[in-house]
């Protein structure tokens, strides 16, 4: 006598949902993958774009902008007209600048000591702590009177001429209310004055200049071209 056996159907939904589930952890892994590498991608952009930014304004502040000593000029006196230049070499784009506040120091033995730095008003109306696009204005010019008291602990580099320093503080942008994009840049113009009150003809004979003492020079070359040829080479 034949038995009949059961046939137990196969369970093919069980294997079809797990493929589906599968299929759907496979498909979130490459979307996670994907987002997180656009994600990296685009704060990669954002970085290259910052740093972009920042060489542009350091090109600003440190290429497009010069400025130096112009002119020290000894007045009768006894104190020093001091001038300073700023000058934008392109007009391209608006480059705001904030007047510097200028100090001065002068070497007694073998530490610095400020000195008061008066400013003179000058034509443009231009003070410390304005604002001016040098875009408008390419070149600026500022002057300063300098006292410089007689000290017998004066250092002197070369004889006769006492070592001193102007340090000008400046910040520039290329907006007028600049809420990041602001630059800082520090300037030291070093020099080389001759004292008010010292006898006129003790630099011209201790350094043998050929045409009278020069109120100022500012570096040792400067002051070598002037033994030789009688001139002072102000760089």
């Amino acid at each position: 006598m034949q038995q009949n056996k059961a046939v137990i159907p196969r369970r093919r939904g069980g294997r079809a949902a797990g493929r589906r589930i599968l299929v759907w952890l496979v498909g979130i892994t490459i979307a996670l993958i994907a987002l997180d590498y656009g994600a990296g991608h685009y704060q990669q952009v954002l970085i290259e774009r910052q740093q972009a930014r920042i060489a542009w304004l350091n090109r600003m502040a440190f290429v497009m902008v010069r400025a130096d000593v112009e002119d020290i000029r000894l007045r009768p006196d006894g104190r020093y007209e001091v001038t300073l230049w700023m000058e934008n070499v392109s007009d391209e784009n608006d480059l705001y600048l904030l007047v510097p506040n200028v100090s001065a120091y002068i070497q007694v033995g073998y530490r610095w000591r400020e000195l008061p730095l008066e400013h003179i008003p000058g034509p443009d109306g231009l003070l410390p702590g304005m604002v001016v696009n040098l875009r408008d204005h390419l070149r600026i010019t500022q002057q300063y009177l300098l006292d410089v008291p007689p000290d017998a602990e004066y250092r002197k580099l070369f004889p006769g001429y006492l070592h001193a320093h102007f340090r000008s503080e400046m910040f520039m942008s290329p907006e007028a209310e600049p809420d990041e994009h602001l630059i800082a840049r520090s300037d030291r113009y070093t020099v080389h004055l001759r004292p008010a009150w010292a006898d006129e003809q003790e630099p011209l004979r201790v350094n043998h200049f050929r045409h009278g003492p020069p109120d100022y020079f500012r570096s040792g070359a400067a002051y070598h071209s002037m033994r030789q040829t009688g001139h002072a080479d102000h760089e």
